[in-house]
């Protein structure tokens, strides 16, 4: 009877030490898993704050092209306009100019030339009844 307890304690105290190297061979794979999954997370966080710095940079060359966006649709406007008053003043010299021409051509322009030349130049008596 204690024979068989005694075989039994030491085939029990064998398989506590088989388990204890399977425990052990594990927690050494397991803490080697660790301190690789460790290093993985420290080349992400780094990674991360490089894609954060790249999006900062992108952030803000968005925001410059909006800027630029903006300018050029103030631009453009402005050009419309300066165009437009351009046009208008062209219009309005062309305009003057046919004014010009048609007194010209129908004679406003000379009865204005002839009745100033009926004057008196300045500083001479004046002619005709006063």
């Amino acid at each position: 009877k204690v024979q068989n307890r005694w075989s039994s304690v030491l085939a029990s105290l064998e398989v506590q030490k088989k388990l204890k190297l399977e425990l052990e061979e594990r927690q050494l794979l397991a803490s080697k898993r660790s301190s690789e999954l460790d290093e993985k997370e420290e080349e992400l966080l780094v990674r991360r704050a490089e894609l954060d710095a790249d999006l900062a940079e992108v952030s803000k060359i968005e925001a410059e092209r909006d800027e630029l966006f903006r300018q050029e649709a103030e631009l453009e406007s402005a050009v419309a306009t300066a165009r437009r008053r351009v046009r208008e003043l062209e219009l309005g010299r062309k305009e003057q100019q046919e004014r010009d021409a048609e007194r010209e051509r129908t004679g406003h322009g000379r009865r204005s030339w002839t009745m100033n030349s009926f004057r008196s130049p300045p500083g001479s008596p004046p002619q005709g009844p006063v």
